[in-house]
């Protein structure tokens, strides 16, 4: 899959964050401009005089996992987890092939891989690797109308390392934007194009995803207003999905009419380049000019109680960027939400706003909040080369 490059001035829309109350109408652009289960591993070793198993088999429950695995016919089975100098043991009850684990179970082992085992006295019936990691909730659900939500046909919850999924979908009533974003397990965002700029409702959509990485994939597909008809998670190779993410563990914090600036901004930035550290991407720089057009947008935002990139006045983002004298590719997230680490996460959540945090091109960035409605605040962000 090939990420897009922009050769015009060319409007990408994409979602507000999470937290709207109903009083804000959601769904706006980020704008550009241009010069069900799953085979988590075969076993490692089998004892010789047992039958062979297939493949550990993984499916969500309401609080962890459902592990299929098998040699039900074998009696006094012991199931265990490793990771590093941490290990549990479950005993599997006899003529059972299926094993639930709950969050709270696994609680002493931290997101990453971990090693698993199957055994009966002392053979091996099998064992091999996985990945412990966050399940997606569907922060983005419940801004959807109903009667916009896309089903996305092909499209699996589990798939296998290399695999690639045929999906199809027909636009709804608005239509919807021509691009698919794809978040990926190591950050960066793919789009894949389907077809013009907005696709007509009643049109038939088809395109291909290609798993090429372990973990957790987040698939996008935008209406014509910014708003996520679909936003679907993949898990994807020896993937458990059990940990709570960030958005359904952190509380919000105390939005008051006069905020900490200075303590907001530097959260979400030294968030945002740990990220790109990770991706193996310089870090991006604050920057005073971007900063204040940031703070401006975000107070405009505030003041004048809507969320949009342009203005009431009809004002455009690169508009407003040229009055402070800055020109170039840009890029802007805003959001109103109940702290800078609740905005963080849920624009990366969101592969449409994820982009810019993990292309190279962004060197410098601004970040603007200001008190929006009681629990929430305005934010906005900016990208220059």
């Amino acid at each position: 899959m090939q990420i897009s490059t922009w050769h015009r001035f060319t409007p990408v829309w994409v979602l507000i964050g999470i937290g709207l109350m109903v009083t804000v109408q959601f769904g706006c652009e980020t704008q550009v401009r241009d010069d069900t289960s799953q085979t988590t591993s075969e076993p490692d070793s089998l004892d010789p005089g047992l039958p062979a198993t297939e493949s550990l088999v993984v499916a969500e429950t309401d609080s962890g996992v459902s592990l299929e695995l098998g040699f039900s016919d074998v009696s006094d089975r012991m199931f265990s987890v490793t990771q590093g100098s941490i290990s549990s043991e479950w005993s599997v009850p006899d003529a059972v092939s299926t094993m639930e684990l709950s969050r709270d179970q696994l609680s002493d082992f931290s997101q990453g891989q971990l090693a698993w085992r199957l055994s009966s006295g002392d053979a091996v019936l099998s064992e091999g690797t996985a990945v412990l990691g966050e399940r997606f909730t569907g922060f983005y659900d419940w801004i959807i109308p109903p009667e916009q939500v896309l089903a996305l046909t092909g499209l699996p919850r589990f798939a296998p390392v290399g695999s690639q999924a045929s999906v199809s979908t027909t636009a709804g009533p608005s239509g919807v934007r021509g691009q698919v974003f794809v978040g990926t397990p190591s950050g960066p965002v793919v789009r894949i194009e389907i077809g013009g700029t907005v696709i007509p409702s009643g049109d038939d959509i088809g395109f291909q995803v290609t798993f090429e990485e372990e973990g957790l994939y987040v698939v996008e597909v935008l209406a014509p207003a910014g708003t996520p008809v679909a936003n679907v998670p993949v898990y994807v190779g020896s993937y458990w999905p059990v940990l709570l993410p960030a958005l359904d563990t952190l509380p919000g914090v105390d939005i008051k009419t006069e905020l900490p600036l200075q303590s907001f901004r530097d959260t979400v930035i030294a968030l945002l380049n740990a990220k790109r550290v990770d991706a193996g991407l310089s870090a991006v720089s604050g920057d005073d000019a971007l900063d204040t057009v940031s703070q401006q947008k975000a107070q405009l935002m505030a003041d004048e109680q809507y969320l949009s990139h342009t203005s009431r006045d009809g004002v455009e983002v690169g508009e407003r960027l040229a009055s402070a004298g800055l020109d170039g590719m840009y890029r802007e997230n805003i959001a109103a939400e109940r702290g800078p680490e609740r905005v963080f996460w849920s624009w990366w959540w969101s592969p449409s706003h994820r982009e810019p945090y993990m292309e190279a091109r962004w060197t410098r960035t601004g970040f603007g909040a200001a008190y929006f409605q009681p629990g929430l605040a305005a934010f906005a962000q900016h990208f220059l080369e």
